[in-house]
């Protein structure tokens, strides 16, 4: 985390907005890869981490209805409805964020 706190620091010093994005994963990888406790832990350590640096956190995997099959393995998704669902729903996500962010420059 020492590593990513310094990026975000570098990219402060040149004005560079940030957010954290939750990758999507298969829910198959966090049920028998990482497991689901293991996968709470890092989600709870990547929030903790966001609001420490003051940074915006996005993790759409809980609620984009994802599925086994939407992925060709534990993380790169195959089905281009669910990347183009996912794309849509971050530029919705993202715009309001930047917007304030360049806002208060």
């Amino acid at each position: 985390m020492e590593a990513l706190a310094g990026l975000i620091a570098r990219l402060r010093s040149h004005n560079i907005s940030i957010v954290l994005l939750e990758a999507p994963v298969s829910p198959r990888f966090v049920r028998e890869g990482i497991g689901p406790a293991a996968y709470q832990h890092h989600l709870g350590t990547m929030r903790a981490f966001a609001a420490r640096e003051g940074v915006p956190y996005l993790n759409n995997n809980a609620d984009a209805d994802l599925r086994t099959q939407d992925f060709f393995d534990w993380g790169h998704l195959r089905n281009p409805a669910v990347t183009d669902r996912l794309t849509r729903r971050l530029i919705t996500q993202i715009q309001p964020i930047f917007r304030a962010q360049e806002q208060s420059r």
